[in-house]
Formats: structure tokens, sequence, C-alpha cells
């Protein structure tokens, strides 16, 4: 009896000191580290591989990133002919950017930019980054981008502009050859880039897909704009579109060029006040107002000092006795304040009773 009760006891007691064990473990807790960086690409140019990326804006575990502190890039390369996908590859820390913003808030929104400018032609290169936080604790990669590296095109010469209305047409000399004066293999095409910053293209072409000709019409988004251009051939290396230097800026100040219609209808009514002339009204979105000119002797004089912006007028200068002709322009609202050619003319005779 007492043997049995001693083996109930230890039962009791290993049953006991399993289950505080389990309750008493709860395990280590995971670190919360940023979630990848966002937008992560790579464009190979004829100065290097330019590695874009946005800062990520949460952690992993989907809380807000407070205490972003930097990124970090890896890179691999291998020769082109020798290219294993499957193979280990061996991977180095090509850069560590430190993140300049405000900590305690969340990452700006800005697009970084690193250019790898250690490259050897005929190279296959492989780039992942990460983001880390202040403790130093890595957070989660991207997924591999591959870029395939060998010569760039020669750089497109000769940009030049044509303008037709609101239309801009950009012409410039055809590429046929690599930088090298090599023949030109594996040809795609051009991309044109446009800023209104000079020499700061920092959005990709304003073409879909390269352009095959060596010209490009492009109508800009606002009037009244500098605009600067730049053209780059591009060649394919396998999967990669690799891309010449910048050709020549070229500047062009989009300026409004375009008048207004004619305004119709014109009369001129002699009154006890002067003479009142009266026309349509137009109903362009850019018109600023209309000008009114008087002819007595010789030319039209022009009589208002600023455009009037109704679609009447009255001439209070008219002398007694004297024939007046009128007419009246149209203007709008460019910086150019274009004007329309003049309105049908008016005839009148101003004679007080």
């Amino acid at each position: 009896m007492k043997r049995i009760l001693l083996w109930s006891c230890i039962a009791l007691f290993v049953i006991s000191s399993s289950a505080c064990g389990k309750k008493s473990d709860p395990g280590l807790p995971m670190p919360i580290v940023p979630d990848a960086p966002s937008r992560f690409q790579a464009v190979a140019r004829s100065e290097g591989i330019f590695i874009l990326w946005r800062a990520p804006e949460k952690n992993v575990n989907d809380t807000e990133l407070l205490d972003l502190a930097g990124f970090k890039i890896q890179r691999a390369s291998e020769p082109i002919e020798k290219f294993c996908p499957k193979c280990p590859k061996n991977i180095i820390q090509l850069a560590d950017i430190v993140y300049k913003g405000d900590r305690g808030k969340a990452p700006d929104k800005q697009q970084y930019h690193y250019l790898d400018t250690a490259l050897e032609f005929e190279t296959v290169y492989f780039y992942q980054m990460m983001a880390y936080n202040e403790r130093e604790h890595n957070g989660k990669s991207t997924k591999p981008m591959i870029i395939y590296w060998d010569r760039p095109p020669a750089v497109p010469t000769g940009l030049k502009v044509d303008r037709q209305n609101k239309q801009l047409l950009l012409s410039w000399q055809p590429v046929a050859a690599l930088g090298d004066g090599s023949p030109l293999a594996g040809f795609a095409g051009y991309n044109i880039y446009r800023t209104t910053q000079q020499g700061v293209y920092a959005e990709g072409p304003i073409n879909k897909e390269p352009v095959n000709e060596a010209v490009f019409e492009d109508v800009p988004d606002k009037i009244d704009e500098t605009y600067f251009y730049t053209i780059r051939a591009a060649r394919m290396v396998k999967e990669t579109l690799v891309e010449s230097g910048p050709s020549n800026e070229l500047q062009v100040a989009y300026m409004d060029i375009t008048p207004p219609g004619v305004p119709q209808g014109l009369v001129a009514i002699p009154r006890q006040d002067g003479v009142l002339l009266k026309w349509m009204g137009m109903f362009q979105k850019d018109i600023a107002g209309y000008n009114i000119y008087r002819r007595e002797v010789g030319g039209f004089v022009r009589l208002n000092a600023r455009p009037v912006t109704d679609n009447s007028w009255v001439d209070t200068s008219a002398k007694s006795g004297n024939a007046y002709v009128y007419a009246v322009t149209s203007v709008d609202a460019s910086a150019r304040a274009n004007e329309s050619p003049m309105s049908e003319h008016a005839s009148v005779t101003f004679k007080l009773p």
C-alpha cells in the first residue's frame, strides 16, 4: 500500500511539473523589423546601374515604422555565359545607406537611388535590399532584381524641335553603333525624357515603349511652362534594357501662341454719353477680355488701357460731328496675351442733339 501511494505521488509530481513547465515557457518574443522597401527597381544606363526604391511605411507586423535607421543593398554577380539561375550566389553588401529622416515619424515617400559603377561588361548582376531599424535589426528583403549588363549604345546627337500649334516634334540623328564604335546589336529604340527642372530627370521616360524612329511627337501637360528634353538610345541585353548616355539637353519655352477667336456682331450706337459698342461675347475658357480700336483719320488706335471684360463698352471720348470706325479684338489669359485679328468694322457718325 505504501509502495502504491509513493508511485502515485511521483506520477502526480511529474504531471504537475510538466504542466507548469509549459505554462512558464511562453517563448522568446520575435523582434519587430521593417517591411521590405517598396518600388524597388534597377535601371541600366551608360553611367552604371541605378538602384531605385522607397522606404517601407510599416513593420512586418503591420505596425507603423517609426525607427527606420537605414538601408542595405546586396549584390552578387557572374559572367553572362556562365549564368546559372538556381545556383547559390556569392552575395556581398554593396552599400549601407543611412536614413536621414526624422525619427519617431513614418518615413517620407520620396524616391531614393544609388548608382553602382563598379561593373564589368558581359556580366549578370543580382540586387536585393532591406531596411533596418535603430536596433540594427534587418528587415524583410526585397525580391532579387536581375540585370544583364553590357556595352550601351552610342549617345544620340542633334536633338532639335519644331512646333506645330500645341504639338512639339522632336527629332535627332539615328544611332547605329555601340558607345565603343562597334556594331549595334539588339537595338530596342529610344527613350524620351522631359522635365521642368534643368538637368534633373527623376521620372521615367514619357514614352511607354522605346520609340523605333528618330522622331517623337509630344504635347506637354501645361502651357506657359519651360521644358527640358533629352534622348537616350537603348538596346536589349538578354532581358535588360541598357540605355546610352543622354543626348544634348533641349530647352523649350512652351508658350501659348494660338490667338483666340475673332469677336462677332459688333455694332456702334450713338447716344447722349458717347458711342455704345456691343458685340457677341466669347465662350472660350481662356478669354481675358477685349480690346477696343477706333479709326478717325489714319490707322486704328487702341482706346482701352486694360482688356474689357464685358461684351459692351462706351466710347465717352467721341466728339460730336465726327465719323468713326470701330473694331474689337479678343485677348487670351496666356503669358503672351495673344490677341485675335480685328472684328468686322462698325462705322458711325456721332452727333449730339
